[in-house]
């Protein structure tokens, strides 16, 4: 990634060109999702990244001192790519 700089005190990140953005998104709701946007999601999910979270997930995510941020996001990207298993009893 390029740097730009405005003026001498301070670089900023060149943006990439906008056929090389890739839409990736961590979406964060106050409210539960719709059927409609986890329907969108789901079929988006081959194209891109998206991770969907309400925001009291976060909220109690970030109180729990034993809780990791990391850990969290990776099992959420990585939650999609797992396939089900159905239990057979």
């Amino acid at each position: 990634m390029k740097l730009s700089r405005t003026n001498t005190a301070d670089c900023v990140p060149e943006p990439p060109p906008l056929q090389s953005r890739r839409g990736h998104g961590l979406f964060v709701s106050s409210s539960p999702y719709t059927e409609a946007a986890i329907a969108e999601c789901k079929n988006m999910l081959s194209q891109r990244v998206i991770v969907a979270a309400e925001v009291n997930e976060i909220v109690l995510l970030l109180e729990d001192p034993d809780a990791s941020l990391a850990d969290w996001l990776r099992a959420k990207v990585m939650a999609p790519a797992l396939p089900a298993i159905t239990p057979r009893f």
